[in-house]
């Protein structure tokens, strides 16, 4: 099989278009960067996973650490 990533900001195309593209994804992610007191955080939310079940908690934020990787961070946010 192949495996085909894309790359995509929020703000490059019209709504109408991310929604088609995303409902012939496989996957769908959601990278943003949120201020949590005076720090700023990375945050990956997994949006859409085909064939997965709907899970709650699907949010996980991290840093990135020079000579370590990603490292998870034990921040919990409220979902409004």
């Amino acid at each position: 099989g192949k495996t085909i990533v894309n790359v995509t900001h929020t703000y490059a195309f019209d709504h109408d278009f991310l929604i088609r593209v995303c409902s012939a994804c496989d996957a769908h992610f959601r990278l943003l960067i949120d201020k949590v007191g005076d720090k700023l955080v990375k945050t990956l939310e997994v949006a859409k996973i085909r064939g997965a079940n709907l899970t709650t908690g699907n949010v996980l934020t991290f840093d990135v650490e020079p000579g370590i990787g990603m490292k998870i961070m034990p921040i919990s946010k409220a979902k409004a």
